[in-house]
């Protein structure tokens, strides 16, 4: 086992260790390829002189783009926040992700207040007029399988038999 002022290095199993308010530099001569900083006991990952990741009181920043093969959101929201353009989720199709259908959020400007819509608890699929495949006119119960209605901000499924419509 190493012991440095502020970097302990374990020979048993690799790990390396700081102590509070230290860095690890890696500098190429002209910048820092890696820096790794424990400030306040919070930890900070640099690359090219860019902070990349830091840990906060809340959890964890990841400054740029995260990439990975799946999440999960243990806290029951997920935000996303933007810098200046509408954020948009993208889910994207089964072959090489060649599609995607994107919920986008609506122009600042369009806003009156926050919206929450609420998806049915039913299979089926949600149709919109400017779907290629929406009916022009729903006339049978093949035509649709349910028509969402925003009823003072809360989205309300109707079948066609509700509306008097039978296949």
């Amino acid at each position: 086992r190493f012991n440095g002022n502020n970097l302990v290095l374990d020979t048993n199993t690799g790990s390396i260790s700081l102590q509070p308010d230290t860095e690890v530099n890696v500098w190429n001569g002209s910048q820092y390829i890696l820096r790794a900083s424990k400030n306040n006991n919070n930890v900070e990952l640099w690359a090219s002189n860019t902070k990349r990741l830091e840990t906060i009181d809340s959890g964890v920043n990841v400054i740029g783009n995260l990439i990975t093969d799946s999440a999960t959101i243990e806290g029951g929201v997920l935000e996303i926040k933007n810098t200046g353009v509408q954020s948009e989720v993208r889910l994207f199709c089964e072959t090489t992700n060649q599609h995607y259908v994107a919920l986008k959020a609506p122009a600042h400007s369009t806003f009156s207040g926050n919206v929450v819509l609420t998806l049915p608890s039913a299979d089926g699929t949600i149709i919109s007029t400017s779907n290629s495949n929406a009916p022009s006119t729903i006339s049978s119960a093949a035509d649709a399988d349910f028509v969402l209605i925003d009823d003072g901000g809360i989205m309300k499924k109707i079948t066609l038999a509700n509306l008097g419509i039978s296949s």
